[in-house]
């Protein structure tokens, strides 16, 4: 009973065996058509002059995740306060929203006549 029971042990390794090797060579075909599939690509880019830039572009514009910044010259002071009809902001350095009135001024780049 011993003999059968290692001859079906060998059994079973070479079966598991011979699955390693048929997809080690799965992967080698797979690997050498890839190779085959980019040189096929660079002859027929190579033959048609194409550009990367004619290649890769593309009419839909990329989709961003985050909302565009806004990008200005100017910098606040720490400490700077600045009033408007009342209204008085002070840059203290720390994150935070701006005053509308604040970003307008900026934007506008009026923002140094309401420093007082």
């Amino acid at each position: 009973m011993q003999e059968n029971n290692e001859s079906k042990s060998y059994q079973e390794f070479k079966v598991i065996e011979d699955g390693i090797k048929r997809i080690e060579e799965v992967k080698k075909l797979e690997t050498e058509g890839k190779t085959k599939a980019v040189e096929v690509m660079k002859n027929w880019i190579q033959s048609y002059s194409i550009t990367a830039h004619e290649l890769f572009e593309s009419e839909e514009q990329p989709k961003s995740k985050k909302a565009p910044t806004k990008k200005t010259d100017f910098e606040f002071v720490v400490g700077a306060t600045y009033e408007k009809d009342g209204n008085t902001w002070a840059y203290t350095g720390q994150k935070g929203r701006r005053p509308t009135w604040v970003n307008e001024a900026i934007e506008n780049g009026t923002i140094d006549q309401f420093k007082k």
